[in-house]
């Protein structure tokens, strides 16, 4: 040990470092570019907050003068279509999707 080194903050510095590793992979995150087609896909659990995300993130980018649309491609629960034309219908975003998809592959 170094003298005049605190061993308790030594340790937390360590500890926080270490956790640090474990949650930030270093790798830079996707930046949109203007001036072409940018998609972006949520997949997650069901309840975790997709379809309020998806619309926020629309919004923010329709916000800072972006063209945003949302497409719904849940073609398992039957509400999706739904929350989601509500969301966007509430955010004044276009949507496109159908409300019950005969054949999944149709997307």
């Amino acid at each position: 040990m170094v003298g005049g080194v605190n061993k308790r903050r030594l340790i937390q510095k360590t500890v926080f470092n270490e956790l640090l590793k474990l949650v930030d992979p270093g790798v830079t995150p996707h930046q949109p570019k203007k001036g072409q087609h940018n998609i972006i896909m949520f997949v997650g659990l069901q309840g975790s907050g997709k379809t309020t995300t998806c619309t926020k993130m629309a919004y923010y980018y329709q916000r800072k003068g972006w063209k945003t649309c949302l497409i719904c491609a849940d073609t398992f629960r039957a509400g999706a279509f739904d929350k989601l034309k509500q969301n966007a219908t509430k955010a004044r975003i276009p949507f496109y999707g159908r409300s019950l998809w005969r054949i999944h592959c149709s997307l």
